[in-house]
């Protein structure tokens, strides 16, 4: 056998082996998973104060210098490995990051209409221009028990990722969020000597920091979209740059003060962030208009599984007798109307972070479900809060819930009465809210990404 056979035997690993050795990875993942929030403990209080100090320490005028050294890593590190960029692979998995799968494949066509682009995402990714391998979005899950129902499914993503790596030429990956699958593809492409550009990176600061090893092996850079991320990817040896949040570019027009007397409820759109969220916050509302009745309030679903989920709960619970007065219940992209409404009572998550930037005073909710994450938000996590906005800030302004039970959703219902009206406490966030907008501006993370890629092969093809 000739050196060339010998070594394309050695690569060219049957989909089946290389499935076997990636679910044999990944178990022992899960299996080490008691043992890595065990020997945490210990360590937690150490993470804690690192944790804060992040928060503490934002400084954006530092951030040009910090960006401009982070890309010449970037681009040394991807030096030796591509000739150009001809195909690049998006891989999102959820609705929140097909909108930024979306941004940054328009940056790419922008800076190179020939540029062929792949990738997995959903309808609305297929329809900007993306060659569609699998539809994520729509099978996106929350929840230990949701996630192994659909192990089948996310093993077979897997298994046609690998045979389109080798069947097709890819110069570049880019996993957006959804570090659970995108971690898997990101090693996947490494072995294959592939460059992996994550964006939009995962919340390491939030829980288990002992992820941050596997990362790095996995990456060659990053680009985060909130201000504190980019000194903890830095500090572990990632060239991160920090851009502007990607929301920036989609605001709309707000609406001046006094907005008018409506409630929006933003519960999540998928199954599991519903069944947590959508009666508690609907049984609220109710309490609210009670005592408010001039008010209104609006519950919107921007995709048809979610806005389906939605109708048919409200229709069964009113059918057991149950009322909420003067609901509607929109087929909408939420971020037009949250610019209108007087006040959101929002789950955690990006929606929060976009109700912040309409300038819109919120409650954050989020409802913990289960001995498991109960065991993992008590003893695991190092942030000291859980809205996004307050993060940003880097104290708390913002009320938030996390764990509801029947006397913090109380708390939720006194304090959306108090930003109801003109008082200190709607002063107070509407000036936090300001300062929350200003943090979040900053360079297109898209254009930026962009900028990353083409500099690195222009680097490459000049020989530099």
């Amino acid at each position: 056998m000739s050196t060339a056979d010998h070594d394309r035997s050695r690569t060219d690993i049957p989909k089946k082996g290389a499935l076997l050795r990636i679910f044999l990875r990944e178990l022992g993942r899960v299996l080490a998973l008691p043992w890595h929030l065990l020997f945490f403990l210990p360590r937690k209080a150490r993470h804690r104060r690192r944790a804060l100090k992040l928060l503490d320490e934002q400084d954006p005028s530092g951030r040009d210098a910090a960006n401009a050294a982070a890309g010449r890593e970037f681009a040394e590190a991807l030096g030796s490995r591509i000739e150009s960029i001809q195909h690049v692979y998006l891989a999102c998995g959820e609705a929140s990051g097909e909108e930024h799968a979306i941004s940054l494949a328009m940056a790419l066509r922008e800076a190179r209409p020939e540029l062929r682009i792949s990738g997995l995402g959903g309808e609305a990714l297929e329809k900007a221009g993306v060659d569609l391998c699998d539809n994520l979005v729509d099978r996106a899950v929350m929840g230990l028990s949701a996630v192994l129902k659909q192990l089948p499914f996310y093993f077979g993503v897997i298994g046609r990722f690998l045979r389109f790596l080798e069947e097709e030429q890819v110069d570049l990956l880019i996993p957006i969020d959804n570090p659970g699958l995108n971690l898997v593809l990101a090693e996947a492409a490494q072995r294959r000597n592939i460059p992996v550009l994550y964006y939009i990176c995962p919340q390491y600061w939030a829980w288990g920091p002992w992820r941050m090893k596997r990362f790095r092996a996995a990456v060659d850079g990053a680009i985060c979209i909130l201000p504190f991320e980019q000194g903890l990817f830095l500090d572990a040896g990632i060239p991160t740059a920090a851009s502007g949040h990607p929301l920036m570019g989609r605001l709309p027009a707000l609406a001046p003060e006094p907005r008018q007397e409506t409630l929006l409820l933003l519960p999540g759109s998928r199954a599991a962030e519903l069944q947590r969220h959508l009666l508690p916050m609907l049984d609220l509302w109710k309490r609210f208009y009670d005592r408010h009745p001039g008010a209104r309030a609006l519950l919107t679903q921007s995709r048809s599984k979610g806005l389906a989920l939605v109708r048919q709960r409200i229709d069964a619970w009113e059918r057991q007798g149950r009322v909420f007065p003067a609901l509607e219940i929109l087929d909408a992209d939420p971020l037009p109307l949250t610019g209108k409404v007087r006040a959101c009572l929002v789950k955690s998550g990006t929606s929060s972070l976009q109700t912040a930037l309409c300038r819109t005073p919120l409650v954050v909710v989020f409802q913990i479900q289960g001995l498991f994450e109960a065991i993992v938000a008590r003893t695991q996590i190092i942030i000291p809060w859980i809205a996004a906005p307050n993060l940003v800030l880097g104290r708390k302004v913002f009320p938030e819930h996390a764990q509801c039970d029947a006397r913090f959703w109380d708390e939720a219902l006194n304090e959306l009465e108090a930003l109801w009206e003109a008082s200190p406490a709607r002063d107070e966030q509407l000036e936090a809210l300001d300062e929350v907008r200003e943090r979040l501006t900053g360079p297109d993370p898209a254009r930026l990404a962009a900028g990353w890629i083409f500099a690195a092969a222009a680097r490459t093809e000049s020989g530099s």
